[in-house]
C-alpha cells in the first residue's frame, strides 16, 4: 500500500479512538467506575495501539507486484478491531463482575488470535509477491521481444516483409510468453537476428535475404517455444 493511504487510515482510526473514548467518558461516572470499566477501557486502547501497529508495519511491507492482496493485512486488522471494540465496550457497560479473569482472557485469546492471522497473511502475501515477481520476470522478456518486432515492423514500407514480420509478431503473441534457464540463449540469439533484420532494412538490403533473415528468426522463435513447454 502506498504510505499516504496508511497515513489516512492511522487518522481514521486515531479519530474513531477519540469517540470510543468520548462516549465512554461521558456515560460512565466516576462512582460507576469499576474493575471491568477499567479494564475494559485499557484493553480498548491497547486494541486501537496494536491495531496502528499492524498498519504501519503493512507500510514496511509494500509490495510492488501485487495490489489487492497487500490488502488484506488491513482487512484482518480492521476485524480484530471491530471485535475488540465490541467485547471492550460490553465490559465497560457491564461496570463490574463476578469473574474479573474474563477481559484478560477474551482480550488475550483475540490478540493472539489476531497475531496468528496476521502473520500468516504477511508470510501468504510475501510468497504471492515473490511469485508473482517470477513469473513477471519471466514474462517480460517475451513482451521484450514482441515490441523490438514492432518497432522493426513501424519501419518496412515492403508489403510483402510487412506481412511476414506480422507473422511473427503474431507467433510471439501466441506462443508461450514463459522463459527458464534453457531458453535464455534462444531469447539473445533472437535479439541479434531482428537487430539484423532491422539493419538490413535500413540499408536496402535484398528483399529476399530479409525474408530469409524474418524465416531465421521464427526458427528461433520457435525452438525456445519447445523448450519452455
Amino acid at each position: 500500500m502506498k504510505d499516504k493511504n496508511i497515513k489516512k487510515l492511522l487518522i481514521i482510526e486515531g479519530l474513531v479512538l477519540v469517540c470510543w473514548l468520548v462516549v465512554v467518558l461521558l456515560f460512565t461516572t466516576s462512582v460507576e467506575a469499576g474493575f471491568y470499566l477499567w479494564c475494559g477501557l485499557g484493553f480498548g486502547i491497547f486494541s486501537f495501539v496494536a491495531a496502528g501497529v499492524s498498519l504501519f508495519l503493512v507500510k514496511g511491507g509494500a509490495h510492488n507486484n501485487t495490489t489487492e492482496i497487500s490488502l488484506i493485512p488491513v482487512y484482518i486488522t480492521a476485524v480484530y478491531l471491530v471485535a475488540a471494540i465490541a467485547a471492550n465496550s460490553n465490559f465497560v457497560i457491564r461496570v463490574d463482575g463476578n469473574y474479573k479473569f474474563v477481559p484478560f482472557a477474551v482480550n488475550f485469546a483475540l490478540f493472539i488470535l489476531f497475531v496468528s492471522v496476521r502473520m500468516f497473511t504477511d508470510n501468504y502475501v510475501n510468497r504471492v509477491d515473490r511469485q508473482t515477481a517470477k513469473i513477471s520476470g519471466k514474462v517480460a522478456q517475451s513482451a521484450n521481444v514482441s515490441s523490438m518486432v514492432a518497432v522493426v515492423i513501424s519501419g518496412v514500407s515492403d508489403k510483402d516483409i510487412k506481412q511476414k514480420l506480422l507473422k511473427l509478431k503474431e507467433t510471439i503473441d501466441y506462443g508461450s510468453n514463459v522463459s527458464n534457464a534453457q531458453a535464455a540463449p534462444f531469447i539473445n540469439k533472437l535479439y541479434d537476428q531482428l537487430n539484423t533484420i532491422q539493419e538490413l532494412i535500413n540499408t536496402n538490403a535484398d528483399k529476399a535475404k530479409i525474408e530469409q533473415a524474418i524465416d531465421e528468426a521464427e526458427k528461433l522463435w520457435k525452438t525456445r517455444n519447445s523448450l519452455t513447454k
